[in-house]
C-alpha cells in the first residue's frame, strides 16, 4: 500500500485521539469532555462503532498493552491515566502521573511498563501493580518509544527554548545515558523493529529527522513544504512510514515515505481532520513442541511418549493440530490414531502456557533389536508460527526384549 482511503469508520464529533489494538481489530477514539471523557470502541471488520469507554476528564492520548487486554488513557486535567480492560471496556484503576500536563503514553514491549510523559519529566507504571516512579527529563518530554528489547526508551521533546533533543533512557536503571541534538521542539517518534533507525518529527520547521540509534546521530532529514508532520506509523517490516500532515487552511493529509531512500513516495490528502496512525500487526503464536520417551519394561513392555507443545507468544493460539509417525498398534488418550499416524489437536492456548499428549507403544509393535524414532511434526496452526525451528521434536528407543528397552 502507498497510500489512498480504503473506508471510512464513523467517529464521534470531538475525537481528538485514535489508538489501535495491536492485532488490528479495534480502534479507540477518543472524546475529550469534562468531567468525563469518552472512548469508542470501533471494529476494523465492519467500521463501525461497538462500544464506549467512559474514563476521565479531558482524555487525549491512548495506548493499548502488547496483548491487546489493556488500554491507557491519559487525562489532562486529572493528571491521571485509565487503565481499561479491553475485554469488558470498564475502568480497573486511575494512575496519578508524577508530573504536570501529561501527554503522551507508550507500553513497553514486554507489556510491563507503560512511560508517560509530561512536563519536567516521565511517569514509569508499573503494569503489574500500578505503581510509579519518575524519570527527570529535562524540558517538555512529548514522545516515548522503545527499543524492541526493551532495553531503552527514546523520549523526544517538545521544549522551544533549551531543547536537550532526543534523550536515551537505560530502562532498567531509569536514567539518561545519552541525548541526541536535533535542533528544536520534536514530536512524534517511531523506532524500527530492528532498533537501529528511529524518526522524530520536527513538526514546527516542518521536517523529519532519521535518526542512527547505534551512533546517536541523526543520518537523514526529510524536508516538506506545505502542511506540517504530525504523528508517525511505520510498517512491521519497516519499508513504508506513514506520516499525518495539517497546517491550517492547507488541509490534511497523509504521506507515504519510502524508508529504503526517504523519499515522499504518494500524498493523500483528507476533507477531515486527521491526526493518529495506527498500524496493526497480525497476531502470531509460535508453538514449540518437545517429546519425552519413558522405557514400560515388563512381558508386556511398552514405551510412553509424551508430546509438550508450549506457546512461546507473543499471541494466544487459537488451533493447532501436531502430528506423530506411531508404529501400527500404538495407542492413545488425547489423540487419534490412524494407522500409523496420531493426529493431536491443540486448542486456546495462552503465551506462556503448555499441554501434553500421551501415546503408547507397544515393544510388540517393534522389531526387536532394532531401533525406532518417533518423530512429532507441527502441521497447521493460528495465528500464523514465525519460528520453523521448533516445529519437530523426535526420541529414538531400542527394545531387545520387552524387558531391555533404551531410548536416546
Amino acid at each position: 500500500m502507498t497510500g489512498g482511503s480504503l473506508g471510512e469508520a464513523p467517529v464521534p464529533s470531538g475525537t481528538t485521539r485514535i489508538a489501535g489494538s495491536p492485532d488490528g481489530a479495534f480502534l479507540y477514539a477518543s472524546k475529550s469532555f469534562s468531567p468525563a471523557s469518552t472512548i469508542t470502541v470501533i471494529s476494523t471488520a465492519t467500521n463501525q462503532d461497538v462500544g464506549t469507554i467512559t474514563v476521565g476528564s479531558g482524555s487525549h492520548a491512548a495506548a493499548v498493552s502488547p496483548d491487546g487486554s489493556r488500554l491507557y488513557a491519559v487525562n489532562r486535567p486529572d493528571q491521571t491515566v485509565s487503565v481499561v480492560d479491553t475485554a469488558t471496556r470498564t475502568v480497573t484503576a486511575t494512575v496519578p502521573v508524577g508530573g504536570t500536563q501529561p501527554q503522551e503514553v507508550t507500553v513497553s514491549p514486554d507489556g510491563r511498563e507503560v512511560y508517560v510523559t509530561h512536563n519536567g519529566g516521565v511517569t514509569v507504571i508499573d503494569a503489574a501493580t500500578n505503581s510509579t516512579a519518575v524519570i527527570p527529563v529535562t524540558g517538555a518530554p512529548a514522545t516515548v518509544a522503545f527499543a524492541p528489547d526493551d532495553t531503552h526508551a527514546y523520549v523526544t521533546n517538545s521544549a522551544s527554548l533549551g531543547n536537550p533533543g532526543l534523550a536515551v533512557i537505560d530502562t532498567a536503571t531509569r536514567t539518561i545515558t545519552g541525548t541526541v541534538p536535533l535542533g528544536g521542539p520534536t514530536f512524534a517518534l517511531v523506532v524500527s523493529p530492528d532498533g537501529k533507525r528511529a524518526y522524530a518529527a520536527r513538526s514546527l520547521d516542518k521536517r523529519l529527522s532519521d535518526i542512527d540509534l547505534d551512533t546517536l546521530t541523526v543520518t537523514d532529514t526529510i524536508v516538506f513544504t506545505g502542511q506540517r508532520p504530525q504523528r508517525l506509523g511505520l510498517t512491521p517490516d519497516a519499508r513504508r512510514l506513514y506520516v499525518t500532515r495539517s497546517s491550517g487552511g492547507d488541509g490534511y493529509s497523509l504521506s507515504t515515505i519510502d524508508t529504503a531512500t526517504n523519499t515522499i513516495i504518494s500524498n493523500s490528502d483528507f476533507n477531515a481532520r486527521i491526526r493518529d496512525v495506527a498500524i496493526g500487526t497480525p497476531p502470531t503464536a509460535d508453538l514449540g513442541l518437545s517429546l519425552d520417551a519413558a522405557p514400560r519394561p515388563g512381558v508386556n513392555g511398552r514405551i510412553d511418549y509424551t508430546v509438550t507443545a508450549t506457546n512461546n507468544g507473543p499471541s494466544s493460539l487459537t488451533t493447532a493440530t501436531v502430528t506423530v509417525d506411531v508404529p501400527a498398534g500404538a495407542t492413545s488418550n488425547g489423540c487419534q490414531i490412524d494407522g500409523t499416524k496420531a493426529t493431536c489437536t491443540v486448542t486456546s492456548l495462552n503465551p506462556g502456557a503448555s499441554t501434553t499428549r500421551q501415546i503408547s507403544v507397544p515393544v510388540s509393535a517393534l522389531s526387536l533389536g532394532t531401533p525406532y524414532t518417533v518423530t512429532a511434526t507441527r502441521t497447521a496452526s493460528t495465528p500464523t508460527d514465525t519460528d520453523a525451528a521448533n516445529d519437530t521434536a523426535a526420541r529414538t528407543c531400542t527394545a531387545t526384549t520387552p524387558l531391555l528397552i533404551n531410548c536416546d
